[in-house]
């Protein structure tokens, strides 16, 4: 099938469970195999692996667990989990995958094919807690997990130093309502990470709509970010075939969701589902959007 021009990439996620099955024994294939897929076809990758899936050993041997809307997940400031996440993420940027380009095979954090790396919160993945268990934890405190937060964007930050990061970061409170934790969290991610002379961080957010993000509430961190950060939007469902929240793309076009978007946000990055995509009659827009994204 001849895909539409207008597409730059393709966003891959695996949960880390996925590619470890036991401790220290990795298998990275279907990662392996998407790169020789997209480089075939001069696409890009987007990874994203699930931080808050772990492998069983992780939670046999985690000294503190809880409970997320993916199901039972180590603390972000477990031991086991920190010191496993950063050596899968160094074996990870280690494997060596075939280049079309250059003809050898090169390490994956040196591919041409990969751009763009999630750099999730080891247990947790997004800055959100929607079951609101982490912050009730005995053994939680704020500095525990904004400490954990850093430590697990830096791994993939060592790991994959010439690729481009992003989180998925959202509102987040703890018992602390008069310092808000989210804004914590935001300050200490900007110190080491999306400063002057930092390599940048994007802010990642799969509420994009109609109505999404809202710069008033979800997505309030999104407004204002300067560059080398970004702002990185994946569709909340699809605008042609919804599988949830259809009342928020009535519109059954993304042409209104990517112009406010752009304006309100600055965003450039977008994720959309494969009905959106394969439509023909939104594939003009596309392009169009295309072409004046890549002006940018």
């Amino acid at each position: 099938m001849k895909l539409p021009t207008f597409l730059s990439g393709f966003s891959l996620r695996i949960g880390w469970s996925d590619i470890e099955k036991s401790k220290g024994v990795y298998d990275f294939k279907a990662i392996t195999e998407a790169i020789s897929t997209l480089q075939s076809k001069n696409l890009k990758l987007t990874l994203s692996i699930f931080a808050s899936v772990p492998p069983a050993y992780i939670l046999t041997g985690a000294s503190s667990t809880f409970n997320t809307n993916m199901g039972k997940a180590p603390t972000p400031w477990d031991p086991l989990a920190q010191a496993q996440w950063k050596a899968m993420l160094n074996a990870l940027a280690k494997h060596q995958v075939w280049d079309a380009v250059s003809k050898r095979k090169v390490a994956l954090s040196d591919h041409p094919t990969l751009t763009a790396i999630n750099a999730p919160v080891v247990g947790l993945q997004s800055i959100r807690d929607i079951k609101g268990e982490l912050v009730k934890k005995p053994d939680y405190t704020r500095n525990k997990f904004i400490t954990a937060v850093a430590s697990s964007v830096r791994s993939c930050r060592d790991a994959f130093p010439k690729d481009y990061l992003f989180i998925g970061f959202f509102k987040m409170q703890d018992s602390d309502t008069v310092n808000p934790l989210d804004e914590a969290v935001m300050a200490q991610l900007k110190t080491d990470f999306m400063g002057t002379g930092k390599a940048g961080l994007g802010l990642f957010q799969e509420t994009w709509s109609d109505i999404g993000p809202n710069p008033l509430s979800l997505g309030s961190f999104l407004v204002g970010v300067q560059a080398p950060n970004a702002v990185m939007l994946q569709a909340l469902t699809s605008w042609k075939r919804p599988f949830n929240y259809a009342e928020n793309v009535t519109s059954k076009n993304p042409n209104g969701a990517l112009d406010r978007a752009f304006v309100e946000l600055g965003c450039t990055y977008f994720e959309l589902y494969s009905p959106d995509i394969n439509a023909t009659d939104l594939q003009p827009m596309f392009q169009q959007w295309s072409t004046f994204l890549a002006r940018q």
